[in-house]
Order: C-alpha cells, then structure tokens, then sequence
C-alpha cells in the first residue's frame, strides 16, 4: 500500500525488486540484508506499514557470524507525524530472538521504529561502537524492550519509549554521552537501568514500573535534570556517584530540578559525591530525597 508512504509513494514492495530505486523496493527489510552488505554511507529507508518478521535482523560487522558483513549504516522508518514502522515476530508469540540485533557492528544509527512483541525490540552487544537510537518504540516483549552495550561517548539518544516489558525497559551499558526524552512505564524491572559513564538524563518520565524508575549505578558525574518519576519502586536511585554529579540544578531560577511522587520507597536515592538540589518530592513512602556521602541542599519535600 502507498498510504502515509514517505520513501516509496509510487512503489510497492516485491521481492523482485532491487530495492535501490524508491520505484522499486523490496518487501521487508530482512530481505535487503539478505541480499547486500551494508556498509559505511549506506542507507536503509523503511517506509510506512507493518513488517511481520519470519528472521530476526541479526546483523554484524564481523564475517561469518550472521547475515552478512553490516555496519556504519542508517536505518530509519518513515520521521512524518502519524505514520509508524512496525516490526513484530510473524508467528505470534514468538519470543525467541531479538527483531534488531547487532554483533560487532560499529557506527549504526537507527531510528524512527516501532519495535513488538518479540524477546527484545534492539539488542546492540559485543563491541558494537558508536551506536545511534532514535525515536525508537519498544513494548510487549518477553525480556527488556531495548537493550545496548555500547561505547559512544560523543552520541546521544533521544525519543525513546519503552513499555510493557516483561524485563528492563531500557537497559544500557556505556559510556554514553546523553539520554533524553526518554518515557519508560509498565516494565517488570527498572524503567531504565544505566551502567557506565553517562553525561546526562534529561525531560524524560518514568513510572508505573514493577522495578525503579530509572537505576544508575557507576556513571560517573551524570548531569540529571527536568525528569519525572513516579507510582515506581524508587523514582531515581543513583549509586556510586562521582564528584560532578549533579540531580536537579543548584539554580533555582530555571525550573530543571526533577519532581519524584507516589514511589513505594524514596523519590530520589542518592549515593556517591553528588548535590541534589533543586528537586520537588512528595507523597513517597519512605524518604523522599535520601542521600549517602553527597550534598542535599535547596529541595522541596512534603
């Protein structure tokens, strides 16, 4: 179908086809992969529809490990308001594999997806660098919506809502420059778990997860500003801070402290060498601010 295209509006898929021309594309992503190697430069436009997947898009730039030798790419779906691409197992409940993987695939960038009702919707691993996520869905899925090891401390992701995961809903492995608007509720575990430097969180919600909101542990001076938390286990425990680390904004002015409500346990969990300052906390059932070898000054708390 051509309705909400945006790469192919005159184009229908066919296997066929080259997939090289928007005229002449191909039916499902797998089925470029299979056929040619995508490497620096190269772009993989996806446009409008659902895309029922009989393989997962297990990719490396490594040879002989899976479909064949991809990296340095940019996959996006269709970036128009209203219009989605869908991946999910075709065989529902399906949940043995991950829809996107990637093994030792450097430099990237995915974005503008919607990813379901698999074991993972992104699973990034095994020295895969310089990895790119945006705008990014993931839900239903039987382990963590979204789940990288990567190293890009120079990149940013933003735009990701995770959801309805048996496991984490965003689980990440650093060291990564930032994290942004990221929404993360109804997850089993954590919202969202970080380990290894992360510059900074920022204008993301997290809430309704069986676990925390959001779990830093060993991030190093992470900047963390402007994000809600709430109806979590904890909204935000931050462990082993470094001298740096900042929740909220020691200026009271610009309105960036984070707001933590109706969490089980403490609003904000601090420990480590950090300020928290700023911040707005209340009705949660132990503490709201709790703070181990930092700095609580300036908060609001009832």
């Amino acid at each position: 179908s051509d309705l909400g295209d945006q790469y192919t509006p005159s184009g229908t898929g066919n296997n066929r086809h080259t997939g090289k021309l928007a005229t002449a594309p191909k039916p499902n992503p797998w089925n470029l992969f299979h056929t040619y190697d995508l490497q620096a430069g190269a772009t993989l436009n996806v446009d409008t529809g659902d895309y029922p997947m009989i393989h997962p898009l297990s990719l490396s730039g490594a040879p002989g490990l899976v479909l064949g030798q991809d990296e340095g790419f940019l996959m996006q779906g269709p970036s128009d308001a209203g219009v989605l691409a869908t991946l999910f197992p075709a065989i529902p409940g399906d949940h043995r594999w991950a829809l996107f993987e990637l093994t030792d695939a450097d430099f990237v960038s995915l974005r503008f997806f919607t990813f379901r009702d698999a074991q993972r919707g992104v699973y990034v691993h095994t020295d895969s660098t310089n990895f790119d996520l945006d705008d990014i869905t993931a839900y239903g899925h039987a382990s963590d919506g979204i789940r990288v090891d990567t190293d890009a401390p120079l990149l940013g992701h933003e735009n990701i809502d995770v959801h309805n995961n048996a496991g984490y809903g965003y689980y990440l492995d650093g060291p990564l420059g930032a994290l942004s608007h990221i929404t993360a509720y109804n997850n089993v575990s954590n919202g969202l778990y970080v380990t290894g430097s992360l510059g900074s969180l920022t204008d993301s919600v997290f809430h309704h997860n069986a676990g925390n909101g959001a779990y830093l542990s060993s991030t190093g001076s992470t900047l963390v500003q402007g994000n809600r938390f709430y109806n979590n286990d904890y909204g935000l425990m931050f462990y082993y801070a470094t001298a740096g680390a900042l929740v909220g904004d020691t200026d009271l002015t610009t309105g960036r402290g984070n707001i933590a409500w109706n969490n089980l346990y403490s609003g904000i969990y601090m420990y480590g060498n950090a300020m928290v300052s700023g911040n707005t906390v209340y009705g949660n059932s132990y503490e709201g601010i709790d703070v181990y070898n930092g700095t609580a000054r300036d908060n609001v708390a009832f």
